[in-house]
């Protein structure tokens, strides 16, 4: 039932994220990341305000700000001392357990906007004549049917050899492609009596930006949340997923000549946004 709904979700939140992103894709990559990253934290700062208990929590925060300031005046007081540390970690435990129901509420779209964001940001397109292993895994049934798997032909990529390379630990075929043109590309397959399809990205410089999935996932439903960008395989097509490997294949943002994961990026700046905020939407953490 979830994987059902997760498949139904995917595909309008990656039209959605591909009109979000469209204005930026002659632009440095880092722009859009840093700007809806700012986004994501002053929305998520809204939805903190809204699913939280503020009374409660400001209740909290003065009485740690209370018995910080006693543990400072009282510093000679071993006793004094004593007592506001122990009231002090009772009161940092509630803080937390207040700030749970906005958290639970928040992981799933923050799960989502991580995931979508991961499709431009995780990995490159590859270069117009790059190389790259098509790899396209059976599940245990399909393989041990021996159910024929056939690549067809698809314009601005070149694939080689001709008849694909088995790997039978794996259960996989496997193929070496060539993107001749730059674009979004679609392989075609035939597995048995039935055809799936495959996206792949190629662009003349790996800064720009534009979506990349590396795998069209099968039955894991951690692959389909994952891997939003393609729809996952029917399980009646016998496929356990399809995978482009290269070299070379995750960006990083650079920032202030510092390499860094895009979702180190991501959060960095989202924290610093609702940090920036607070004082606007009146939250209290």
């Amino acid at each position: 039932m979830f994987a059902t709904l997760l498949d139904a979700l995917n595909a309008p939140l990656f039209a959605l994220a591909g009109a979000l992103m469209a204005p930026f894709e002659r632009a440095p990559a880092w722009i859009a990341l840093v700007l809806w990253s700012a986004v994501s934290g002053g929305l998520m700062t809204w939805a903190f305000r809204y699913t939280s208990n503020q009374r409660a929590l400001r209740h909290v925060s003065d009485r740690i700000r209370a018995n910080m300031l006693a543990i400072k005046l009282f510093k000679d007081e071993l006793g004094v001392t004593f007592r506001c540390l122990l009231a002090l970690m009772g009161n940092t435990a509630l803080r937390l357990l207040h700030s749970l129901p906005p958290m639970i509420v928040m992981i799933i779209p923050f799960v989502l906007i991580l995931a979508h964001l991961g499709v431009w940001y995780q990995h490159r397109p590859l270069r117009t004549g790059e190389a790259a292993v098509l790899e396209l895994r059976l599940t245990p049934d399909a393989w041990n049917a021996r159910t024929a798997v056939e690549l067809l032909s698809a314009e601005g990529l070149k694939a080689e050899p001709a008849r694909p390379i088995p790997d039978i630990e794996r259960r996989s075929y496997s193929w070496r492609i060539r993107p001749t043109a730059p674009g979004r590309h679609n392989l075609r397959f035939k597995i048995g009596s039935q055809t799936i399809e495959k996206s792949v990205a190629a662009a003349e410089r790996i800064s720009d930006l534009m979506p990349a999935s590396v795998l069209r996932p099968g039955g894991s439903f951690t692959d389909r949340l994952l891997y939003p960008a393609e729809r996952a395989c029917a399980p009646s097509t016998g496929v356990e997923e399809v995978r482009i490997r290269y070299i070379d294949a995750e960006r990083s943002t650079p920032i202030l000549g510092i390499h860094i994961p895009w979702w180190g990026t991501f959060l960095i700046v989202s924290i610093l946004a609702a940090l920036a905020v607070k004082p606007f939407v009146g939250v209290q953490f």
